[in-house]
């Protein structure tokens, strides 16, 4: 995989891991995860989820008690926060 370093709004950069690493990401620790659109999402891995043959990365946002799920396909990579 090819080196992908974001800046991000704060000044901060960071060096994406791969989204096949995510899986065995430390759970405890909050994450980001980075999309080919340009969002980041942040929070907790929860699991993966397949729906309609797409596999989807379940995530638990910070302040809420609901968890989304967001399209693995999408996924550029991902940092630790």
């Amino acid at each position: 995989m090819t080196k992908i370093v974001i800046t991000l709004s704060t000044g901060r950069k960071v060096t994406l891991k791969h989204p096949d690493e995510l899986g065995s990401c430390d759970r405890s620790k909050e994450i980001s995860l980075v999309f080919n659109n340009g969002e980041i999402y942040s929070g907790w891995v929860v699991g993966f989820d397949e729906e309609d043959d797409e596999n989807n990365i379940v995530l638990k946002r910070p302040n809420t008690k609901h968890s989304i799920g967001l399209p693995y396909y999408r996924l550029v990579g991902w940092y630790y926060e």
